[in-house]
C-alpha cells in the first residue's frame, strides 16, 4: 500500500511491574488527544498490569494485546511482524520505550512509515525519526544525533491525559494561607519496595504529626508499605487504582514523587513536589527542576521547610502554573493530521510551478520585492539557480509540488528563502520544510551559519523562524519598511 493511503497512528508502548507503567499511561494521553482531534490511533502492547489493561478497556481504547516477553532490545523484524499482526497501515508509528533502538527506528521508515520518537534522555546513540519528543524540562540541552525531524521538546508538549486537561482548566494556586497537613506519595504503578526505606527516616520526623500522607501502593502490598512508614507520625492511608488522580492532587499540598511524567502533572496543577531519583533517566530531568528553583530532591530538612513554610508553597504553585505544560498539544495533532513531506534536489521541470508560487499574491506582498515577475526575467533567473550548484530544495506533500527551500551560501554563511504552496500553509510545514532543509545543508558543510530577512509585518514568517530555532540579530529600516535578520549556527541547530 502507497503511503498515500496510510492514515492514523498506532501506537508501541509496553508496561509490566519491573518496568512500570508510565510508557503506557503517557501513550493513553496521546490516544485521547487523537481521538478527540478525529484522528485514528490504535495501541500494540505487551501489557502485565492488570489494571492498566481495565482503564484501556474502560476508555475504549483500541488495543492489539502482544503476548511475547518485553525483551532487554527489540527486534526490528519482531517490531514489523507487530504491525502487520494489528492488520493497520498506519501512517505514523509512535515508539516509547527505551528497547526500541535505532534499528527498529531505520526499519520503520524504510518500510515507509513516520515516526516519532518519545524519549527522556538522549539513551541512543543515534535517532532516525520524523520527529521526537521529549517532554523534560532542560531536553534541548541534550545531545541528539541522527536523522531527526521536528523536535518538540520541554514541559510545553508534555502528554497529559484528559482529567489533568480538564483539571488544568479551572486550577488556581495554592494560597499559602495554611500549613501543609496534605501530602502524597506515588512512584507510579509499579514497585518501590527498594526505595521506601530510604525515605522512612525523613518521614518519621515529628512535624508530620497531625498531616495525612496518601501512599499510591503500585504493585506493592500495603502491609510492606505500612512497616515502612510505621515510624512515621502522620496518618497513612495507602490507595491502590485511584480513579481520579487530578482530583487526588488537587487536594495535596505537597506530593513527593519520582522524576518521570508524573512531575508534569503535578505542574500542570501547581501542586509543589519534591523529587527522589529512582531511575537513572531520571536524573537529568530531576536535575533540571532543581536548577529552575520549580521541584528539589527529597531530603528530611526540605520536606521540614515546606511544613514550616506556606509562602513557600503558594511561591512554588505560582511558578509551576506558569510553565504552560501541555500548551503544545495542538501542534503534534497537526503534525499526525499533515501530509508526508519530501525534500528533493530542484529540477528543470520545475520552473513553471516555482513562478507560479513566486507570483502568489502572499508570497509577493512578503517579499523584500513586491513586484510580479514576468515569465522571460523567471526563466532567466531558474536558469542561473541550476548552473549555480546552490542547495535548491523542492518541498512535496503526499508527491505533490508544495514549495520550496533555497539557500544562497556566499563564504561560510547562508541566506535562506522560503515558500509554501496556499494548499499546505497553516498545517505547521514550514517549521518541517525548514528543518529538513537546515539538516541537509549542515550535513553538507556547505554552510556555518544561516541567515533569514524578514519583513516585520509578516507575523508567520517570523513565527516560522522562531519556531525553528533561530535568533533574532538586529532590526532596520529600509524602503519603508522595517526588516529583522534572524540567524541560526551549525553549531547550535536541533539543540533549541
Amino acid at each position: 500500500m502507497s503511503p498515500r493511503a496510510r492514515s492514523g497512528v498506532l501506537i508501541c508502548a509496553d508496561t509490566s511491574p519491573r518496568m512500570g507503567t508510565g510508557h503506557v499511561m503517557r501513550s493513553l494521553a496521546l490516544i485521547q488527544s487523537c481521538r478527540a482531534a478525529g484522528i485514528p490511533v490504535h495501541l500494540a502492547s505487551r501489557m502485565d498490569v492488570s489494571w492498566v489493561r481495565e482503564r484501556l478497556a474502560t476508555e475504549g481504547v483500541p488495543f492489539s494485546p502482544l503476548s511475547d516477553a518485553i525483551p532487554r532490545q527489540e527486534s526490528p523484524d519482531v517490531l514489523l511482524a507487530h504491525i502487520r499482526q494489528t492488520g493497520l497501515d498506519p501512517a505514523w508509528v509512535v515508539l516509547d520505550g527505551y528497547h526500541f533502538g535505532p534499528d527498529c527506528q531505520s526499519a520503520l521508515r524504510e518500510a515507509g512509515y513516520r515516526v516519532l520518537v518519545v524519549d527522556d534522555y538522549a539513551h541512543q546513540p543515534v535517532y532516525h525519526c520524523d520527529a521526537l519528543l521529549n517532554q523534560n524540562l532542560g531536553a534541548e540541552h541534550l545531545s541528539y544525533h541522527g536523522d531527526i525531524g521536528l523536535r518538540l521538546f520541554g514541559p510545553r508538549h508534555a502528554l497529559l491525559r484528559r482529567e489533568f486537561r480538564e483539571a488544568q482548566r479551572s486550577v488556581t494556586p495554592h494560597c499559602g494561607k495554611t500549613p501543609v497537613r496534605s501530602l502524597l506519595l506515588t512512584f507510579g504503578g509499579g514497585s518501590f519496595a527498594d526505595v521506601l526505606p530510604s525515605l522512612a527516616p525523613a518521614l518519621a520526623q515529628p512535624g508530620l504529626a497531625g498531616c495525612t500522607l496518601r501512599v499510591i501502593g503500585g504493585s506493592m502490598r500495603e502491609r510492606q508499605v505500612r512497616e515502612a512508614l510505621e515510624d512515621c507520625p502522620a496518618r497513612v492511608e495507602v490507595l491502590y487504582q485511584v480513579r481520579d488522580m487530578p482530583a487526588l492532587m488537587e487536594q495535596t499540598d505537597l506530593c513527593i514523587t519520582a522524576g518521570g511524567s508524573t512531575c508534569w502533572e503535578l505542574c500542570a496543577l501547581g501542586v509543589p513536589f519534591l523529587t527522589v531519583e529512582i531511575a537513572e533517566n531520571q536524573r537529568a530531568a530531576i536535575r533540571e527542576l532543581e536548577r529552575c528553583d520549580l521541584a528539589w530532591p527529597f531530603s528530611a530538612d526540605r520536606l521540614a521547610g515546606f511544613l514550616a513554610s506556606p509562602s513557600l508553597t503558594a511561591r512554588v504553585s505560582e511558578r509551576l502554573l506558569a510553565m504552560g505544560v501541555g500548551a503544545g498539544e495542538a501542534e503534534l495533532m497537526r503534525l499526525f493530521s499533515s501530509p508526508a513531506l519530501a525534500l528533493r534536489d530542484v529540477g528543470p521541470g520545475d520552473c513553471d510551478p516555482l513562478l507560479d508560487l513566486a507570483n502568489d499574491p502572499a508570497v509577493r506582498g512578503n517579499s523584500l520585492t513586491t513586484d510580479a515577475i514576468a515569465r522571460p526575467e523567471h526563466e532567466a533567473w531558474f536558469a542561473r539557480m541550476l548552473a549555480s550548484g546552490q542547495p535548491f530544495y523542492i518541498l512535496e506533500a503526499d508527491g505533490r509540488f508544495a514549495g520550496y527551500v533555497r539557500f544562497s551560501v556566499s563564504g561560510r554563511r547562508a541566506t535562506v528563502s522560503i515558500a509554501l504552496s496556499a494548499s499546505v500553509r497553516g498545517k505547521g510545514i514550514g517549521a518541517r520544510a525548514l528543518s529538513l532543509a537546515l539538516a541537509r545543508l549542515f550535513a553538507s558543510g556547505a554552510a556555518d551559519r544561516v541567515e533569514a530577512v524578514v519583513v516585520a509585518s509578516n507575523a508567520a514568517s517570523e513565527r516560522l523562524f522562531r519556531q525553528a530555532g533561530f535568533t533574532l540579530q538586529r532590526e532596520w529600516g529600509e524602503g519603508g519598511r522595517t526588516l529583522l535578520l534572524f540567524t541560526m549556527d551549525a553549531a547550535t541547530f536541533g539543540k533549541e
